[in-house]
């Protein structure tokens, strides 16, 4: 493995940084393990989150539903073609539904149905994207609200959609659904008005897969002439992003299409989230992006995020520990900073089992998604960079939904706040993520000032300053704190992050810890992503 210079030359600092942050990290796994020891819980196992409980108890199921499902669908895509696999995907999500909802399905596919006819009406107006947005948004809301609107007695519905709860309630995942119902609106907008996608060659430089494609073609490679053909819809050999964008043929937009797309069981429930124009090119050519050497590598890999998260919940018990009001009472400030960080470790983690999951079980039936948590969770030193690693499908769907159609980078210091705002009552209707939003959104907007201005050449001298690293590793430490303060208001322990703050604040050892470890891992993350660059140059080079 080669290294840049500068790395080599600072092996022995690397090391340091390295054995450092070992001996913490293990000394705050033993702080956990005490306070788990206070806190028996029955069974052994940590259970206290129900989405992850749910998940565990509905594993075996979803494994042999996975097996299933992918062995019809490929024999229906070699021997009867993607317009019957869009019926089989269109059948197969409708009896999940009502399988999953009982009665309640009723809601979620009348709403879109009803939704695909308004379409139909609104999709060659220049105000489509209006009638779409208000339509989504509404249900999104009112379903929230009225918690599914079961157990609601009203005379326009039937009494087997408000009293039939099935195995899951509808509107605890209709949020996802929701993004899909944009999307097919505002994608079918765009074919029906004849909007067109040409491949930058910005795209054809960044991208690695477009450059090798680029690179076969101009060599005359007889291979690659069925590549990507963005005139024809020819999805083989494209990118994601190139897929996403291109717009569709109009009959690949019909009510069947819809339905495979809305309800495709794989990604219903959890994610990823992937547009409607990359789910109907995976349907007529399945992906080609990755082998099955690396299918087969990622459900290794897996296997050994499902075994940590099962160690870890049989070792460390974070949930019962923070949703315990006496221990809360109870712990002193060091306590309490170990288990708010190691709590987004764990959130972490139990995303990372439940994500990709479902992205392997879209990669073994020919549909590519994109990969939420790329990252670690450690390994993330700034605001925006976090974000866009974390629920990275979600991030790729907000820049092309709503970034770009309110002005992208022309207007980024505006648009934060009310995409900020959408995620927070996209995720629930609740007073801590709108602060988690406006905290996320006031802190965004400094990092990306303070990172436009040392990137312009007038500060060419300061970055040549052989500490400019180490001022670059307390500005990150400063990110991490802010980041690690606003999902623990946000996602973590909501309203008790401020009790926790005034302990772990007041203690000035706690405050010199913290600054320590995270300065220490700032520095190891800019090496980390000194060596990346440089791989990738390499990529495009070969």
């Amino acid at each position: 493995m080669d290294f840049p210079p500068h790395i080599i030359g600072k092996k022995t600092e690397i090391c340091l940084h390295i054995v450092l942050l070992c001996v913490l990290a293990l000394h705050q796994l033993r702080v956990l393990r005490s306070l788990s020891e206070r806190l028996p819980v029955s069974g052994g196992i940590d259970l206290a989150d129900t989405q992850l409980r749910d998940f565990r108890r509905g594993l075996p199921l979803l494994s042999i539903a996975l097996l299933v499902f992918v062995i019809f669908s490929n024999i229906v895509r070699r021997c009867l073609g993607p317009r019957l696999l869009r019926y089989y995907y269109a059948a197969m999500g409708s009896g999940f539904v009502m399988y999953a909802h009982g009665g309640a399905a009723f809601f979620p596919i009348c709403i879109a149905s009803a939704f695909y006819a308004m379409c139909c009406l609104v999709k060659d107006s220049s105000f489509a994207w209006l009638f779409v947005w208000t339509y989504v948004v509404c249900f999104l809301f009112m379903s929230d609200w009225y918690s599914g609107w079961y157990g609601v007695q009203y005379w326009c519905l039937p009494s087997f959609a408000v009293s039939g709860h099935g195995i899951y309630r509808w509107h605890v995942g209709w949020n996802l659904a929701s993004l899909r119902l944009i999307s097919f609106g505002l994608d079918w907008a765009e074919a029906s008005q004849g909007k067109e996608f040409s491949i930058s060659e910005k795209h054809t430089r960044q991208c690695l897969q477009c450059s090798q494609r680029l690179a076969h073609e101009e060599k005359g490679d007889t291979s690659s002439a069925e590549h990507a053909d963005t005139h024809s819809n020819n999805g083989t050999g494209m990118c994601y992003s190139v897929r996403q964008n291109t717009p569709r043929m109009l009959d690949e937009y019909s009510f069947i299409g819809f339905i495979a797309y809305v309800f495709y069981i794989p990604l219903y429930i959890a994610g990823p989230i992937t547009t409607f124009n990359a789910f109907a090119s995976h349907v007529t050519h399945r992906q080609s992006t990755f082998s099955l050497r690396y299918i087969f590598t990622y459900a290794v890999r897996w296997c050994i995020c499902f075994s940590l998260l099962e160690w870890f919940l049989r070792n460390y018990f974070l949930w019962s520990i923070v949703k315990n009001a006496h221990m809360r009472s109870t712990m002193n400030a060091g306590e309490f900073a170990v288990v708010g960080f190691w709590l987004l470790n764990a959130l972490w983690l139990k995303f990372a089992v439940i994500w990709r999951f479902a992205r392997f079980w879209a990669l073994v039936d020919g549909v590519e998604v994109i990969e939420n948590m790329t990252r670690c969770m450690n390994n993330n030193y700034t605001i925006q960079g976090f974000w866009r690693n974390w629920h990275r499908s979600f991030n790729r769907w907000l820049v092309r939904y709503m970034y770009i159609p309110m002005g992208g980078s022309s207007r980024q210091f505006v648009n934060v706040f009310p995409i900020f705002l959408f995620v927070a009552a996209w995720h629930d209707l609740e007073l801590k993520l709108v602060k988690w939003a406006v905290l996320m959104a006031i802190f965004i907007v400094p990092e990306t000032i303070v990172t436009q201005y040392f990137q312009s050449e007038q500060t060419a001298a300061i970055r040549s300053f052989s500490g400019f690293r180490y001022l670059k590793a307390c500005i990150a430490t400063l990110n991490i704190t802010i980041l690690l303060i606003a999902n623990l208001v946000g996602f973590g322990i909501g309203d008790h992050t401020g009790s926790m703050l005034d302990r772990v604040f007041s203690m000035w050892p706690v405050i010199v810890y913290g600054f320590v470890e995270f300065f220490s891992a700032s520095c190891l993350m800019m090496e980390v992503r000194d060596w990346e660059a440089l791989q990738e140059s390499r990529k495009k080079l070969v």
